[in-house]
């Protein structure tokens, strides 16, 4: 009988498994009646999008009319990769920023609709440390370094920043770089698989 040791992964919602960035521009576009494109690649949708405070308000009010948090695009590597870690067994928790419970309920209703509502879901306000600590994950993935740098911070083994909306963030050491998550989740298990 062999052994297959069972992971604790967690997972960022959005740029990880969800396309939030094409969705928040399809709306943005919708609501202001103009065509977007990236200025900057940064965190900030008013920089990225060089957009005023006023027009990414008025955005994020057609974002909860529409339920955003639940319509969201998925990536569909993203989806199928936590089924499948789920489906061997591991244990799959969503940590995600999200801003009140009316987000919380979108975010469940989200993983729902794409068959992954069995993994956990833990949502912060702001720093994910507190989440990571309490959690103890194996593997933690994020399309934001500086996430990916609070998870180094809890002593995650393997901290991979998924490339997402053009973060140009130069990588601190022990982060890997990956352009999904399928293809993190495969650089995890081919180190651990080694040694």
């Amino acid at each position: 009988m062999s052994y297959f040791p069972k992971y604790k992964f967690a997972v960022d919602a959005d740029g990880v498994l969800f396309d939030f960035d094409r969705f928040w521009a399809a709306c943005a576009e919708m609501v202001l009646g103009h065509h977007l494109t990236v200025q900057k690649p940064v965190y900030a949708l008013s920089e990225r999008y060089g957009l005023t405070q006023a027009a990414v308000a008025k955005v994020w009010a057609g974002w909860e009319a529409m339920d955003g948090w639940a319509m969201v695009y998925p990536r569909p590597e993203g989806v199928r990769t936590v089924r499948m870690l789920l489906d061997m067994g591991h244990s799959v928790t969503v940590v995600t920023k999200l801003p009140n419970d009316r987000a919380v309920d979108g975010r469940r209703r989200s993983l729902q609709r794409h068959g992954i509502g069995d993994a956990g879901l833990i949502a912060v306000e702001g720093s994910k440390s507190g989440a990571l600590a309490a959690l103890r994950p194996h593997f933690f993935a994020d399309d934001t370094v500086d996430h990916c740098v609070e998870a180094m911070g809890t002593m995650v083994p393997h901290v991979a920043r998924i490339q997402s909306w053009g973060d140009a963030q130069p990588l601190p050491l022990g982060i890997e770089d990956y352009a999904c998550l399928e293809s993190a989740v495969r650089g995890f298990f081919e180190r651990y698989q080694q040694g």
